[in-house]
């Protein structure tokens, strides 16, 4: 292909990708995937050249695990803003009871420690932790160890969780 053609297409890719994430804002994650996809269909690339374009940019053995991590911090934000999250401690603390609401965080951690890392979950978890542990009179700390233990459970022996998933694929 032509040179002036590849760098016009470069220039609209980054142009796309200022709109969608000011514009239209679109988390960036998701904009940088949509212009890689955009540049692939105006190259003429097949659709699944386009994928393994994108998995061999991100790093080759951990190109896939970036994917599912991108996607899965956009799915934890999601659920931080929605109060999902939040929604899912309330009922699971009037189900086991106030008393026992160190057990509905430890099951809050496990559900929502899924698509996400240890430290984007506990990041996202902190305000919720903060919250019931004013609502419940406990202490932070008897709400935040469990919700800790249970994240750093399912980001070391969950299979489908991506560093489980790196495990797998590093030693095939």
């Amino acid at each position: 292909m032509e040179t002036a053609f590849l760098a016009g297409t470069l220039l609209t890719a980054i142009l796309l990708v200022v709109f969608l994430i000011m514009k239209l804002h679109i988390q960036a994650f998701i904009s940088l995937v949509i212009a890689c996809f955009y540049v692939g269909f105006v190259t003429s690339m097949p659709l699944l050249d386009i994928c393994k374009s994108i998995e061999a940019g991100m790093g080759g053995t951990l190109g896939f695990l970036a994917t599912v991590l991108g996607f899965g911090s956009v799915l934890g934000k999601m659920l931080e803003i929605s109060g999902g999250a939040e929604r899912l401690a309330r009922t699971l603390i009037h189900k086991f009871g106030e008393r026992k609401s160190h057990w509905a965080m430890m099951v809050v951690g496990l559900i929502t420690g899924i698509p996400v890392f240890f430290q984007v979950g506990f990041v996202l978890l902190i305000p919720l932790v903060i919250s019931v542990a004013r609502a419940t009179g406990l202490s932070i700390v008897a709400i935040g160890v469990p919700i800790g233990i249970s994240l750093q459970v399912v980001h070391c022996m969950l299979p489908p969780h991506p560093s489980a998933m790196a495990i797998v694929s590093t030693l095939h």
